[in-house]
């Protein structure tokens, strides 16, 4: 999870990175999404300011994401990757729900690059695969 504070965003492991840290500093923070360039075909992991804290006592629980622009182009991540498998060494193939948070448009008028439920059920302008097939289903959550 991009979550903090997640242990397994704090080793590292979500990110594949070598800086590990605690809650307060030195693990991989991602990258300011109104400051990111393009990801080179990476899935990035990414965060708002708007979230972060003034006061180093409630620096503690962030909604960070990874984050999909029109003007990347493609990205992909592997899920779980390779540091995730090493750690959890599961035997079984993994299993899981992929879910995609939409951001709320004020007043319900989004702007022109805002990708709707409907438009990835359909895939029209984002496209999702799984071991190399297109996703066909997908479901609204409450």
């Amino acid at each position: 999870t991009p979550l903090l504070p997640s242990k397994s965003r704090l080793q590292g492991l979500t990110t594949e990175s070598d800086l590990v840290g605690d809650e307060f500093g030195n693990f991989d923070t991602g990258f300011n999404q109104f400051l990111m360039k393009a990801p080179e075909g990476v899935l990035p992991l990414a965060f708002d300011m708007n979230d972060r804290q003034h006061c180093q006592l409630l620096e503690v629980d962030h909604k960070d994401f990874f984050l999909v622009r029109e003007q990347d182009g493609r990205v992909s991540t592997l899920v779980p990757n390779e540091r995730e498998l090493e750690v959890y060494k599961r035997s079984t193939r993994p299993e899981g729900i992929i879910m995609v948070c939409l951001k709320l448009c004020p007043l319900n008028k989004c702007p022109a690059a805002y990708v709707s439920i409907d438009e990835i059920s359909q895939s029209t302008r984002l496209f999702v695969n799984v071991d190399g097939k297109p996703v066909t289903g997908v479901r609204k959550g409450d």
